[in-house]
C-alpha cells in the first residue's frame, strides 16, 4: 500500500496587517501537512490566528492592507503563485471552505439555493434543474426540514444555526479534495452536530479527502482528528498524534488547556492565569512566557521565540523550559 499523498503543505506562513497603530504580525512561520484522508486538528483559545490561518490558506486576504508571506503548496502547486482567474478555478471544486460566520458567508440578496447550486453549476458542470435536487439532498442531509420549499428562501429567512448549515452544504457539495472547516457546527445543537461530522467523516472516508478541522471543543477534536496543531498567539506550539498530545502534553499552555476542560468529579476548574495578548502585545520571546506557569530555566523565554523540536515520534513542541510529559505529573 503506498503512503498517503500530501495534499496541502504551508510552509513559513506568516501573516501581518498595516494598522492605523502600526505593523501588526498575526501569524508567525506557521508550518503544517495534510495527507490525503487526514484529519487534521487545530486548536487554540479565540484570538489565536486560527481563523486567519485558514483565509491565508484559502487567498481570502487582501494585500493590501494585509501582507502574506511564505508558501502554500495543493498538491505541489503554490496558490499564492497563481493568479485569480486560476485560483478561482480550484476554490469552491477543489478546495472548499465551511466559514464559522455564516452571515458573512452568503449574500443577502441571493436565495439560498441558489448560492449553494452556483458551484455544482460552474464547476460540475450541472444544469440548474439537478444541481437544485442536489441542494435539496444535502439540505435534507444536514437537517434542514422541507428543504424543497426551504432552497427558494433567502438568508435572512432563516435562523443563524439554519445559516450555519446551509453554509456546511455550500462547503462539501462538490465532494473538495482539502476542506477547511472553521468551526462548522458552533451554532448548532448536539444532535445536528453529531450528523455533520459523520457527513465530514464520510467525505474523509469515501473521497480521501483531507481536512483542517478548526475547534475549540477537545473532545470533538480527539474523535475526528489523528493529529492536532496547538496554536498560541498566532504561533504553532505543540503539534503530534491526538492521542499523543492529549495524554501525553509537554507545553505549559497544552497542560493548560487539558486541566481547564471540566472533568467529572472535580472540585473546580483550573483555568490559564492571565490573557491572550492583543496582536499589539505580542512580546519578542515566548509569546506565552507572561502566563507559563513553569519556572524560569532560561532567559531566552524572554527574549528568543522558541522553535519546534520533536520530543517523541511525530510530537513536536516549542519551549525554552518543556513541561513534564504528563499533565497529570503537575497536580
Amino acid at each position: 500500500m503506498t503512503d498517503p499523498q500530501t495534499v496541502l503543505s504551508v510552509q513559513d506562513l506568516s501573516v501581518s496587517f498595516d494598522t492605523p497603530q502600526g505593523l501588526v504580525n498575526v501569524l508567525e512561520r506557521v508550518n503544517l501537512e495534510i495527507r490525503e484522508g487526514e484529519v487534521l486538528g487545530l486548536l487554540g483559545e479565540s484570538g489565536a490566528g486560527k481563523s486567519v490561518l485558514a483565509d491565508a490558506i484559502m487567498g481570502l486576504i487582501p494585500e493590501p492592507p494585509g501582507k502574506v508571506t511564505g508558501r502554500v503548496l495543493y498538491s505541489g502547486t503554490d496558490l499564492r503563485s497563481l493568479p485569480e482567474s486560476e485560483l478561482a478555478k480550484i476554490r469552491g471544486k477543489e478546495i472548499a471552505m465551511i466559514f464559522q460566520d455564516p452571515t458573512s458567508a452568503l449574500n443577502p440578496v441571493f436565495r439560498v439555493g441558489h448560492q449553494v447550486a452556483e458551484p455544482l453549476e460552474i464547476h460540475a458542470g450541472l444544469k440548474r434543474r439537478p444541481a437544485m435536487l442536489r441542494v435539496i439532498d444535502f439540505f435534507r442531509r444536514v437537517g434542514i426540514p422541507s428543504p424543497e420549499t426551504r432552497v427558494a428562501n433567502y438568508p435572512h429567512q432563516f435562523s443563524g444555526g439554519m445559516r450555519q448549515r446551509v453554509v456546511i452544504s455550500m462547503g462539501i457539495t462538490c465532494h473538495p479534495k482539502l476542506l477547511i472547516a472553521d468551526e462548522p457546527t458552533c451554532s448548532l445543537d448536539v444532535t445536528i452536530q453529531a450528523q455533520i461530522l459523520e457527513l465530514i467523516r464520510n467525505l474523509v472516508d469515501e473521497l480521501r479527502s483531507a481536512v483542517l478541522f478548526i475547534f475549540n471543543d477537545l473532545a470533538v477534536i480527539s474523535h475526528m482528528c489523528q493529529r492536532v496543531l496547538i496554536m498560541y498567539a498566532g504561533q504553532i506550539v505543540e503539534e503530534g498524534p491526538v492521542d499523543d498530545v492529549f495524554e501525553h502534553p509537554r507545553h505549559p499552555y497544552t497542560q493548560g488547556l487539558i486541566r481547564s476542560v471540566p472533568r467529572l468529579g472535580a472540585r473546580r476548574l483550573e483555568p490559564i492565569p492571565g490573557h491572550l495578548p492583543s496582536v499589539h502585545e505580542y512580546l519578542q520571546g515566548c509569546r506565552f512566557h507572561p502566563r507559563c506557569p513553569l519556572p524560569d530555566k532560561d532567559a531566552h523565554c524572554a527574549q528568543v521565540s522558541p522553535a519546534l523540536e520533536p520530543v517523541r515520534a511525530g510530537q513536536r513542541v516549542a519551549c525554552w523550559k518543556m513541561g513534564p510529559d504528563d499533565v497529570d505529573a503537575q497536580r
